[in-house]
């Protein structure tokens, strides 16, 4: 009897089973690990809390208080969105950020940032501003007493200068913002401000769970225009930042990513 002949393909086979093996070696090793995602860029996002600081400074000692309320030690909050902004810049970036980057950057918020990373960085402190000043807003409409554990800015200073405050800070972002030079990364989180005042506008009105504009609004559905645009939005950004000011080129990864965000 003849023996059969071996399939011109069996040796790919094999090939490609070995690799299979490794990779779910691979994989089983990564997934045991349990990387902690906020201590990856745990140090850079203090820098960008320290920046804060600095940032809401103003001359003008009532705004000054009521702009640093919650940017104080300790009531930070979770800074998700500056983890989140930077753990996709991390995740672009074919090394860890530099000893440099891991300092604060005391240069005004209207001086442009040359370097790729503290672009980033501008996206991460930008997100947060908006967030915060959505938060004050957030406190004066819903009449709230407490926030993050302590007294609510409203209830602490009173509501016309919690809704200055949060005007001062979203001014902040947008001088902040403006210093990228980056039309794209503009429009991108100035859309973010108008999702915000969206979906406040309709909790205000009474209008979660009703059809409006051609479209069912539930909660969940108002939470995701205001908070997970506003995240996919910093996604975004941080992927434009990687590209150049001057010569505006990307990788193909940074341009999958950016399609894929």
């Amino acid at each position: 009897m003849a023996v059969p002949a071996i399939p011109r393909n069996f040796t790919n086979i094999t090939t490609l089973c070995k690799r299979y093996a490794r990779a779910l070696q691979t994989w089983a090793e990564v997934h045991d690990r349990r990387v902690e995602p906020f201590s990856v860029v745990q140090q850079e996002v203090d820098v960008v809390s320290e920046r804060l600081r600095h940032s809401v400074t103003t001359g003008i000692p009532a705004l000054k208080t009521a702009a640093e309320y919650f940017f104080r030690r300790g009531i930070e909050g979770k800074r998700l969105r500056p983890t989140l902004a930077l753990l996709m810049s991390s995740a672009l970036s074919p090394a860890a950020p530099s000893p440099e980057y891991l300092q604060v950057d005391t240069r005004p918020a209207a001086e442009h940032p040359h370097e790729m990373r503290r672009r980033q960085q501008r996206l991460a402190e930008i997100a947060e501003l908006i967030h915060v000043a959505s938060l004050l807003h957030d406190d004066v409409i819903d009449d709230a007493q407490t926030r993050r554990g302590v007294l609510s800015l409203n209830t602490s200073v009173g509501n016309k200068t919690a809704i200055l405050a949060g005007d001062f800070l979203l001014a902040r972002a947008s001088v902040t913002l403006a210093s990228l030079r980056n039309s794209e990364i503009v429009e991108l989180m100035s859309q973010v401000l108008e999702h915000l005042v969206s979906g406040e506008i309709m909790q205000v009105r009474g209008l979660m769970g009703r059809w409006v504009g051609g479209g069912w609004w539930s909660g969940s559905a108002v939470f995701c225009v205001c908070v997970c645009a506003c995240v996919r939005a910093c996604v975004r950004a941080c992927v434009r930042a990687c590209v150049c000011v001057k010569e505006h080129k990307e990788n193909d990864a940074q341009r999958r990513v950016c399609v894929c965000v």
